[in-house]
C-alpha cells in the first residue's frame, strides 16, 4: 500500500503508524520543518531513480499550471 498526504500529515506518528503497518508513504516537506529538509536534502538523489526530486529543493522552482 502507498499512502500519500499534504503537509498537516508529516509527523513522527503518522510515519511510524505506516510503517508498523509495513505502508510506503508519500509526504509533503514545507519549509518549516528545516531539519526533515536538511536530511532530504543529504540523500543521495544523484542516485536513485527519482530524476525530478532534486530540482523542487529550490524555493525558485517554477510553479506548473499557469499564473496565480
Amino acid at each position: 500500500m502507498v499512502v500519500t498526504s499534504d503537509a498537516m500529515y508529516t509527523q513522527r506518528e503518522h510515519a511510524a503508524y505506516l510503517l508498523d503497518r509495513e505502508a510506503h508513504y508519500i509526504v509533503i516537506a514545507k519549509g518549516n520543518q528545516k531539519k526533515l529538509r536538511m536530511q532530504l536534502k543529504s540523500l543521495p538523489w544523484a542516485r536513485s531513480h527519482c530524476k525530478a526530486a532534486p530540482r523542487a529543493w529550490g524555493t525558485n522552482a517554477p510553479k506548473s499550471g499557469g499564473s496565480r
